[in-house]
């Protein structure tokens, strides 16, 4: 008995003397935050560097996944067991604002001369500022809009690489002459990409009414029905872009199927430069050509131009007991350290005008050489709708349906209807004010 009360009283001291402030006199920085290998790296150098040159501050760095993310940081917060600072993209920024979360940063900001977001994108900006309140300091924004190709296909094929100023006609050209064929089997598809909204905006169409507000759903419009027929047609028509049948029976990740030469061309973010540049060096090592760059994804028949976009940064929750503490952090992420860090790898689009156009992002010695281009993709992004439930609209509603069509279980009218009714159902029921 007396064995079993002193293990109970030592466990309650292990767990009270948890909860006191740590007695080294150093203030201690919880950020939570998530990232692909490369990405975990230079996030933890840069802290820790600069850690050097604070030394009365400890950042615990606290690594998440992208999926449950959103779910952790709500349940901690509920259990009172938050981080300081969290990191956020914008879909999950509106959702974790709805909870009343944040700290408003706009008087840290305004400390700083010149004031810290004053060079940033303006286009990044808003969504995070509410109210005329800066509620997260932006460290990236991410166009949506980098068709990567292979040089040697090009080359393979008698075509001239491809430039910014391209539009549907001469991609789907492209896309046909860079399709290898032995019999009816494809050997190598001219073309990959998952963002079938880009093809959407750059048609002049939309998801919804309003990114910022939301209130009814639009993609049985014109311009969008005939967007999303042109992506499908990719796939069983002209047959220069795999299905998602066979995505998944490859076995290998969509940037693995461009490396591999499965695919010539890819459409997604300058997120996978890190990756590409690792299985560029592997290939060189195997003594095999994988040579590469980016361009803009192609204007519409109509001259529109519009990608779907990422972009991301920090906050500060409202429940931290070290408010200045954690700005310094965030300034330490956010700040022109922690962005240029970022842009050297390619990794990610700094959220800083002047480090974007800068050199450090910008020059031509950079890889992919043609990163200057998503400075002017900026002026023709778009963002998800400004909706604390849109991650789950999307998912259980738009990609649900999608995937039957692009699966060919069903065909567009169905698809375009099932969306249009579901999305404007849950619209008006989780209405929000504007």
């Amino acid at each position: 008995m007396r064995r079993s009360l002193l293990l109970v009283l030592t466990l309650l001291f292990v767990l009270l003397a948890g909860c006191r402030e740590p007695e080294d006199g150093k203030t201690r920085i919880r950020v939570t935050f998530w990232g692909v290998p490369e990405e975990k790296k230079i996030i933890t150098d840069t802290i820790r560097n600069w850690e050097k040159n604070h030394p009365d501050i400890v950042v615990i760095l606290e690594h998440a996944s992208y999926p449950n993310y959103c779910e952790k940081i709500l349940t901690q917060v509920a259990g009172d067991s938050g981080p300081d600072v969290i990191f956020t993209d914008i879909p999950y920024f509106f959702t974790f604002q709805s909870h009343d979360m944040f700290l408003d940063l706009t008087p840290y900001v305004n400390r700083t001369q010149p004031p810290l977001t004053s060079r940033f994108f303006p286009e990044i900006m808003k969504p995070f500022t509410r109210d005329a309140k800066i509620y997260c300091i932006p460290r990236d924004i991410a166009p949506i809009t980098c068709v990567y190709y292979n040089k040697k296909a090009f080359q393979e094929a008698g075509i001239p690489l491809p430039t910014d100023d391209w539009d549907w006609n001469k991609f789907l050209y492209i896309c046909r002459k860079l399709t290898r064929r032995d019999g009816e089997r494809v050997t190598r598809y001219g073309f990959y990409g998952w963002e079938w909204v880009n093809f959407v905006f750059s048609n002049g169409g939309r998801i919804v009414d309003s990114e910022e507000h939301p209130t009814r759903c639009v993609l049985d419009s014109p311009e969008a029905r005939e967007a999303i027929q042109f992506y499908h047609d990719l796939i069983y028509k002209e047959k220069v872009m795999p299905s998602p049948q066979q995505i998944a029976a490859s076995g290998m990740n969509t940037a693995q199927y461009f490396a591999n030469e499965v695919t010539a061309m890819y459409l997604t973010g300058i997120w996978e430069t890190p990756q590409l540049k690792t299985l560029q060096e592997q290939a060189k090592k195997e003594g095999k050509s994988f040579d590469w760059d980016i361009v803009q994804f192609p204007k519409g028949p109509r001259g529109t131009r519009g990608t779907r976009t990422g972009g991301s940064g920090y906050a500060i929750l409202r429940t931290t007991k070290h408010p200045d503490a954690a700005w310094e952090a965030v300034e330490a992420l956010a700040g022109a350290q922690g962005q240029t860090d970022l842009a050297r790898t390619g990794l990610a689009q700094p959220a800083d005008s002047t480090i974007a156009e800068s050199d450090v992002w910008a020059g031509t010695g950079n890889v992919p050489s043609n990163r200057k281009t998503l400075n002017d993709a900026v002026k023709y992004v778009v963002f998800d709708p400004y909706h604390p439930k849109w991650p789950y609209f999307q998912n259980n509603i738009v990609n649900r349906e999608m995937e039957l069509y692009l699966l060919n279980l069903q065909d567009l009218d169905t698809t375009i209807k099932a969306i249009t009714a579901d999305l404007n159902t849950a619209l008006r029921k989780n209405a929000v004010q504007p």
